[in-house]
């Protein structure tokens, strides 16, 4: 993907689940003392280092239970589905490891929920995981949340950080302001932005259009649909925004925004023919011919860069298929 006002170069892969993983860590004392970082860089780094090991190890024991006490959210949706799906299909995870070097985003909290994200490259991958993780108290541990992957040559964009290194975040309610009291001066409130932007993924003729980058995930989403079925087939895709929780503001005063896009894959079947899923991930779940109806769901975190001056757009992804019904 290229674009942006200030001619940054900014890419994203269409990252299918595979890879990384989980973490428990010492707690802090008190419920929350006024203003503390989210975790020190040390926390983060060992939280990372912990998950990708516990990863791995699910992985290869292909166990999906383990999942849970490492992941939440639609993050182990993904993960969850994609070992059900490559066991079914006897495709075995690639190694999974991690660069030392780790950049770590702290915002400041006076009470849990927490949460920081940690940029690491993934060894061997050509990618970067970008990982938000939460607890939501003491006596919980840290686990991952979210986890878009980025082409392993994509600047992730600066960050406004503080004299102590932590990062603004935005604020939950309205109106809308930043951790540190900054004004928030983005065009559309963060949530409307993830709404219209699932509009323009359902439709090339969305009103919304003209308002993002045609980044590469619009470009890849789009011929996917293209590619689907259309003979003896109605096919129709539909996509909405979750609640978008996770946003930092970045240096030049826009915002890096962490949203969950749930898709839906509808096929209606005329009457006469059948469909098959049979050899892909969907026969998974629905190994057998459709006669009738189909639905396919799909989970996908992106990572989307708000400029100040500029067209949003998603510079990164990690998704895949978490559900599948049909007749």
């Amino acid at each position: 993907m290229r674009g942006s006002s200030r001619g940054r170069r900014w890419l994203v892969g269409v990252a299918v689940a595979s890879a990384v993983a989980g973490c428990a860590l010492p707690h802090h004392k008190s419920l929350g003392d006024a203003s503390k970082p989210g975790a020190s860089s040390a926390v983060a780094q060992a939280t990372l280092a912990s998950y990708a090991r516990d990863r791995a190890v699910s992985d290869a024991t292909w166990d999906v239970k383990a999942l849970a006490s490492l992941e939440t959210g639609a993050v182990l949706d993904i993960d969850q589905s994609s070992l059900v799906i490559r066991r079914a299909l006897g495709i075995t995870a690639r190694p999974f490891a991690l660069d030392d070097a780790v950049t770590v985003w702290a915002p400041r909290f006076d009470s849990y929920p927490l949460w920081f994200v940690a940029v690491a490259r993934v060894q061997k991958q050509q990618e970067q995981i970008v990982c938000v993780f939460s607890r939501k108290s003491s006596t919980d541990p840290w686990l991952l949340e979210a986890a878009p992957r980025l082409a392993g040559d994509t600047e992730t964009p600066g960050v406004g950080r503080a004299a102590d290194a932590t990062v603004a975040r935005l604020l939950p309610g309205s109106p809308q302001t930043w951790s540190d009291g900054a004004a928030v001066t983005l065009t559309s409130p963060v949530q409307q932005i993830a709404d219209d932007y699932a509009d323009v993924l359902t439709s090339a003729k969305s009103e919304h259009v003209d308002e993002f980058v045609t980044d590469s995930f619009i470009t890849q989403m789009r011929q996917i649909a293209k590619e689907q079925p259309t003979q003896g087939v109605r096919f129709e895709q539909r996509w909405t925004a979750g609640d978008v929780t996770y946003v930092l503001r970045l240096a030049d005063g826009g915002a890096l925004m962490f949203v969950t896009l749930k898709r839906v894959d509808r096929f209606e079947v005329r009457p006469g023919q059948t469909l098959k899923f049979a050899g892909s991930e969907a026969g998974a779940y629905l190994p057998d011919p459709i006669r009738r109806k189909a639905r396919l769901d799909y989970e996908h975190q992106v990572l989307m860069v708000v400029p100040r001056d500029g067209k949003p757009l998603v510079i990164g992804q990690y998704g895949g298929l978490v559900g599948a019904r049909g007749r």
